[in-house]
């Protein structure tokens, strides 16, 4: 799909429009980094937007050295910036973008290794499969909830070695064992005609 010049000059100022509700996630990723592009190879780049007074970008600064650090590495130097003190990898902390003036919560793990939490100005995050998105979902995500979780033959071939082995009575002790339902470890069991 292409879009409008003007529309990408609109959105590289930080205009917030209407339009972008409307766009599928795929559409909406390709229009982001449209207005990427844009921003990095236009002469005229948009004034940095001051952070929110409240927020004291500087006090964790010698704490969080390292995991700056690691930001830099990912990040253009010095755009993300840790707001709150790093705790852990996996640690909800408040971040900063000094490009978009954008304030976030993430996870410094995520941020640093998936590519589909990665911080791309004027776009929000990805769900689990790797789709980005033009708002934040809530519960009942029609694309997750229709995600079923396969069992490998491997896995049902170590359901039925586990019951044969006599160390578990019953299917729901297997079922326990290897993290899974009832209901699965049963269906198999029964389908090999062991109950």
């Amino acid at each position: 799909m292409s879009f409008d010049m003007n529309l990408i000059k609109q959105l590289a100022k930080g205009e917030k429009l209407d339009v972008l509700q409307q766009l599928s996630p795929s559409q909406a990723l390709e229009l982001g980094l449209l207005v990427k592009d844009y921003k990095q190879n236009s002469e005229v780049a948009a004034p940095p937007v001051p952070p929110r007074p409240d927020l004291y970008l500087g006090k964790y600064e010698v704490e969080n050295r390292q995991y700056q650090a690691l930001l830099d590495k990912r990040y253009p130097a010095g755009r993300i910036k840790p707001v709150e003190r790093f705790i852990t990898m996996e640690a909800n902390i408040l971040h900063h973008c000094d490009k978009c003036s954008q304030e976030f919560y993430g996870k410094p793990k995520w941020l640093l290794t998936r590519e589909n939490q990665r911080h791309i100005c004027t776009l929000p995050y990805g769900d689990q499969l790797g789709n980005r998105t033009l708002h934040i979902s809530g519960r009942g995500n029609s694309e997750k909830s229709k995600i079923k979780r396969k069992l490998s033959p491997k896995g049902v071939q170590r359901i039925i070695d586990l019951y044969k082995s006599g160390k578990y009575e019953n299917p729901n002790q297997v079922a326990r064992q290897m993290n899974i339902s009832q209901a699965t470890a049963r269906y198999h069991l029964k389908k090999a005609g062991l109950i």
